[in-house]
């Protein structure tokens, strides 16, 4: 078992469950309503703490009664929040329309803008040398930038992770100072490369010393490991697509934890597609376990 910080964000989902997905205009009658914690960064942690690890989560949480909600919802997945700053203001909220015929789903995310994300001060006053990976989001430039420079410095060999979703200013200085980066295939797709392969082959001539992963749905992931080699696992495919929602944490999940355990280079992409097709057949993160 492995010690893991997760620093990042999280949100309250409220999902609606429909038949298929409505027409502009349309009313239709919900099939299913539920209230779940989520966000990338504790979506991860709860698969990793299924798998066996010791996670603590660090990010902002509001003191309104959705945020006591979501902070009793992740103290009951054993999810230490102890480091997190209560702050005043209003939880960031996440309005999901999920498609019972496609699985897919449709977000719209809500965050008050005076709800400040996580400070370098906060990040400061945890002791790094307790944990065994740090995984972060790449999001709250510059901040993220002086956790993550901070880490380099004081603790060298502790191992880190880095989640790219997003286009976002500057946020390819982060690059070079992680051991892990997966690359979402919106983030592929902006910077005009169709296929990820392109894309892994311009970053190795720049920062070869890292493992570069890019999760690709049906299509599974495409990877470039330190080594310079060059993999692709085709997706699992699930017996029935029920929910996608969080597959993407899942997958960062199985990597994770599957370099904790030393996997080799191939076995790491093959579980982490494994854990992340299984997802899809269930709806939400929990008992993960019993199905892997």
């Amino acid at each position: 078992m492995a010690n893991i910080l997760g620093v990042g964000n999280t949100t309250l989902d409220i999902i609606h469950s429909v038949a298929s997905y409505p027409k502009e205009d349309d009313e239709v009658r919900a099939i299913s309503k539920a209230r779940r914690s989520g966000g990338n960064c504790l979506n991860t942690l709860t698969v990793l703490k299924q798998l066996g690890h010791h996670c603590v989560f660090m990010g902002t949480l509001a003191n309104d009664i959705d945020g006591v909600y979501l902070q009793q919802q992740i103290k009951t997945q054993e999810i230490n929040v102890d480091y997190c700053p209560i702050i005043a203001g209003k939880t960031p909220t996440s309005y999901i329309l999920s498609s019972e015929d496609t699985g897919a789903r449709t977000i719209v995310h809500y965050r008050d803008l005076d709800l400040p994300e996580l400070s370098f001060e906060d990040f400061n006053h945890i002791n790094l040398s307790q944990f065994d990976w740090l995984h972060f989001e790449g999001r709250n430039l510059p901040e993220i930038s002086k956790m993550i420079s901070f880490t380099r410095k004081e603790f060298s060999t502790l191992p880190c992770s880095i989640e790219i979703e997003k286009p976002r200013e500057n946020i390819e200085s982060l690059f070079s100072q992680a051991d892990v980066l997966f690359f979402s295939q919106h983030y592929i797709n902006h910077l005009g490369y169709k296929h990820p392969k392109n894309f892994l082959n311009t970053l190795q001539e720049k920062i070869p010393h890292i493992d570069k992963i890019c999760p690709w749905g049906e299509q599974g992931a495409y990877s470039m490991f330190s080594n310079g080699e060059f993999f692709h696992e085709p997706a699992y495919a699930p017996r029935q697509v029920v929910d996608t929602l969080g597959a993407g944490d899942t997958f960062n999940a199985g990597y994770i934890h599957a370099c904790l355990n030393k996997y080799s280079f191939p076995k790491r992409l093959h579980f982490a597609c494994q854990i992340a097709g299984k997802k899809c057949e269930q709806e939400g993160l929990h008992n993960l376990i019993n199905i892997v």
